[in-house]
């Protein structure tokens, strides 16, 4: 926020003051790593219908009454009886060394892979060789054959990974019914990121960060120039469970307005996965920091505003925003 030069106005929005918040509610993501709250602590952040959601909005509910609104509340609902939430519990993804890559090979596990829902391996680890599929079109599929393997797909985002479930979801989908017994998503991206994106693939799937992707890319070309593409191969091993009967709650506070019937709702989720820093750790910062500044009563807004911290961004049957509708 640009303020003239002595201008005191905009303190609550200071950039410093912003991204303490945001340190902080970041930190409630990495509790939930520490102590384990799903599973083995590999699937972390603030997860609505568990504590570090809980713990989110009761920080945004203390800094509402800080500020010095009167009207905060929160708005506890509960999970949609129809919807279940898919959660991994634990989960790797390893190459598995072969002497005939040479003296000294060994297994090498990608810790990037992030298992996608609903993702299931009932019998245990699944081990198969890799054969890699491009972008996997139709035009591609057809002369390649999948069958008892698990297929290479790659992605690469032109945008937000949203933009990408059609065509990702689909092709992955045709390479199980053509017979892969699993598939992988090479990210080609920036980084090592995790992504969760993408689900319903078929069958087990995995989405692989860009650094571990562009790895596997050149082991396959390596091995695939010396005749050994069959050679390569992986261990995919995945525990998980489906949570009904959660509940979850919104953050809610009402500064009045000087025009009556009128109301503008600003609204930030407070739920996700891993840091979430950019989702939406600094969308919540910033709401709180609005909130703090029309508290003020020489800041009072012309319309009603209502700031609503909502839990049920990613989890299925938890959707804030339609609990608050």
């Amino acid at each position: 926020m640009a303020v003239p030069p002595g201008d005191s106005t905009g303190t609550e929005l200071n950039a410093n003051t912003i991204r303490a918040d945001l340190d902080t509610i970041v930190g409630f993501s990495r509790e939930s790593r520490a102590t384990k709250e799903i599973g083995s602590g590999q699937q972390w952040g603030r997860i609505s219908g568990f504590p570090s959601s809980a713990k989110t909005v009761a920080w945004t509910v203390e800094q509402f009454r800080k500020a010095g609104i009167a009207d905060v509340k929160t708005q506890p609902f509960a999970q949609d009886p129809k919807s279940s939430f898919w959660l991994p519990l634990s989960w790797e993804l390893r190459l598995l060394g072969d002497p005939a890559f040479g003296p000294g090979t060994a297994d090498v596990v990608l810790d990037s892979a992030m298992p996608l829902s609903p993702s299931e391996l009932a019998s245990g680890p699944l081990t198969a060789p890799l054969v890699f599929v491009g972008s996997a079109s139709p035009a591609l599929q057809q002369h390649i054959d999948v069958g008892g393997k698990i297929a290479v797909q790659l992605v690469v985002p032109q945008a937000h990974m949203v933009f990408e479930r059609d065509p990702v979801v689909p092709r992955a989908q045709a390479l199980f019914k053509r017979g892969a017994v699993g598939v992988i998503n090479l990210m080609r991206q920036p980084g090592n990121e995790r992504a969760k994106d993408f689900s319903n693939c078929g069958g087990p799937c995995f989405n692989v960060g860009g650094r571990d992707g562009f790895f596997l890319e050149r082991v396959l070309d390596r091995a695939a120039q010396a005749g050994l593409k069959d050679a390569v191969r992986a261990q995919l091993s995945l525990k998980t469970e489906s949570r009904t009967g959660l509940t979850a709650e919104n953050g809610v506070a009402v500064i009045p307005g000087r025009r009556p019937g009128e109301a503008v709702i600003v609204n930030a989720h407070v739920d996700a996965w891993f840091d979430g820093a950019g989702d939406n750790a600094d969308g919540l910062a910033v709401m709180v920091a609005l909130a703090r500044h029309f508290a003020r009563p020489e800041h009072r807004p012309e319309r009603t505003m209502v700031f609503v911290a909502s839990a049920g961004h990613h989890s299925p049957g938890l959707n804030g925003p339609r609990a608050f509708l």
